[in-house]
């Protein structure tokens, strides 16, 4: 059956969110196509949409592969024919077969139901700014389970990966139990936001959002165990810092030791920020052992009492980037960064 290349590819796209790298499981790796209707999941999330166009086929099919030979294909029109053994890809100028699952297994998609707790437009919006403020700070080790994810509690979002904390306050409660959100889960919220039709969270932890073309996303959230990071969070009340306001140009600074010190193992990228006292001038230091060392001077928006410390200047240019307010706690050793219902706690090396 001849179908248009465009409008087939782009359902398969939104639907590869979904797809698993699981080699024991193939059912995973695979897309799951019947006439119109599209689905994959990795056993966590689940995605099903339908295509504009029947491609007039019954299979599963491996994704990667073949999704990479459509996006490479010029061709407007393409021609599908399914056997028992192979899905036959045709063009003008190309011939092409992919091995297919063919006893194909639709999962059901998850149902509303009466017990279902469902989230507003308001509190989505703040929940997906909450998600995505701390998602960049999560653990990437795969086995620590809620770690993994960006933790709700309360009216509170939690991330670490150990070196960092990052931490998020909604203006109130958004579900009656503990979670943690998977960040793909995160990432697709964040990019279909303006297009959810609606979203709700089922009793068993399954959140799932309707997209306003019919597409449903599901995932299930991480739950178990997590750690108590309140305890870590310093009080500006009775612990001395010093608020620095680093001023114009400094971001102009921070581009050329990051370039400077791009070969530098990542674990040992970092600058010296000296603040020199009641001058209002702060010198920015870089060290690479293979070329020598770059030292720079910049104005401070305020001024500060003496202290120095080290930090990884791409993690600095990114708070400039948002404008954050930037507290170091001499005793604990600590950078506090704050906006607004955000908070990001860094440790340091003196």
């Amino acid at each position: 059956m001849k179908i248009n290349r465009t409008v087939f590819l782009e359902s398969l796209e939104k639907v590869m969110p979904a797809v698993g790298v699981n080699v024991l499981v193939p059912e995973y790796q695979c897309i799951k196509i019947d006439g119109k209707r599209i689905q994959a999941t990795n056993g966590v999330m689940l995605i099903d949409c339908a295509c504009a166009q029947d491609t007039g086929v019954t299979c599963g099919i491996p994704a990667d592969p073949f999704i990479s030979l459509l996006r490479s294909l010029r061709d407007d029109e393409i021609e599908l024919e399914c056997t028992d053994t192979c899905l036959r890809v045709r063009t003008n100028k190309l011939k092409g077969s992919f091995s297919v699952l063919k006893d194909v297994k639709f999962l059901e998609t998850p149902h509303p139901e009466e017990s279902r707790i469902i989230i507003s437009s308001n509190q989505l919006s703040e929940l997906i700014e909450g998600l995505v403020s701390c998602s960049p700070f999560v653990s990437k080790d795969e086995t620590a389970g809620p770690v993994c994810g960006v933790y709700l509690t309360g009216d509170m979002l939690f991330s670490s990966d150990r070196y960092r904390i990052a931490m998020y306050t909604l203006d109130k409660e958004v579900l009656a139990y503990d979670c943690s959100f998977p960040v793909k889960l995160i990432e697709l919220l964040a990019r279909n936001k303006d297009t959810i039709s609606e979203i709700y969270c089922s009793s068993n932890k399954e959140f799932t959002f309707l997209l306003k073309d019919g597409t449903c996303i599901s995932s299930l959230l991480f739950v178990g165990e997590y750690p108590d990071l309140h305890q870590y969070l310093p009080d500006s009340s009775s612990s001395e810092f010093r608020e620095i306001v680093l001023g114009e140009g400094t971001r102009e600074i921070l581009e050329r030791h990051i370039s400077f010190l791009k070969e530098v193992n990542s674990l040992d990228k970092e600058i010296e920020i000296s603040v020199k006292g009641e001058t209002g001038k702060c010198s920015i230091s870089s060290v690479n052992s293979k070329f020598g060392q770059l030292t720079e001077e910049v104005d401070l928006a305020q001024p500060c009492s003496e202290t120095t410390f080290l930090v990884d200047p791409l993690f600095l240019r990114e708070v400039l980037d948002k404008k954050c307010s930037l507290k170091y706690f001499l005793e604990e050793n600590i950078i506090l960064i704050e906006k607004g219902s955000f908070q990001l706690l860094v440790q340091t090396r003196q």
